[in-house]
């Protein structure tokens, strides 16, 4: 009788379990300003010899504004605050990964774990007013953490984008559903830098 009603607490205690574990839903989307970097760290590089982002010269890592928000990602509010990791993407899975807590919001809502990239793509594009941009994209797996009660953390895809010519600007893509991740086009991300750039005027004003 005894082992009865012990293998039925065991038994009540994994279904609890089970049906506490709610995983974290939908995708967060920033964007912000980077430089690409060689092995060393040098910035100035050309797309070719690129190996590495940084997210503020000189720094440790910078900062992002997000822009957009879905499921449970919507109590962040629009143009909140985060900061973000410097990385190397040439031999991560080999030779850094993984990168805990490798952007994290001020709020402390939501944190995100690099553990792999999976692409890396470098084009040069010519745009129709005839300028040439250097683009480059970047996509793998992590894990998004959260700090909010009932919500675990969730194995994710992510993406990244960024336009080297016109003021450096990166997008960042982090979502729970494999195929959510959209690389956002060169229009997009020159929209984003306007974006950013009015955002800097209004912190100095």
């Amino acid at each position: 009788m005894e082992i009865k009603k012990s293998l039925a607490a065991l038994l009540l205690a994994v279904v609890t379990g089970s049906a506490s574990a709610v995983p974290i839903e939908g995708g967060l989307s920033m964007a912000g300003q980077f430089q690409l970097t060689d092995a060393s760290g040098n910035t100035g590089v050309s797309l070719a010899d690129a190996t590495g982002i940084d997210f503020n010269p000189g720094g440790t890592g910078g900062e992002f504004v997000v822009v957009g928000t879905s499921n449970d990602f919507q109590s962040v509010s629009m143009f909140s605050t985060g900061t973000i990791t410097d990385f190397q993407f040439a031999d991560f899975n080999t030779a850094v990964a993984p990168i805990l807590d490798f952007w994290k919001l001020d709020s402390d809502q939501f944190s995100f774990d690099l553990l792999t990239i999976d692409s890396i793509v470098k084009t040069t594009q010519t745009l129709p007013n005839g300028s040439i941009v250097d683009f480059i994209s970047l996509g793998g797996t992590g894990l998004i953490n959260s700090t909010i009660a009932g919500l675990d953390s969730t194995s994710g895809v992510w993406s990244f984008s960024g336009d080297a010519t016109n003021g450096a600007i990166f997008a960042w893509s982090s979502t729970t559903t494999a195929n959510g991740v959209s690389e956002p086009s060169t229009i997009a991300l020159m929209g984003m830098s306007l974006l950013l750039l009015g955002l800097g005027r209004l912190r100095r004003s």
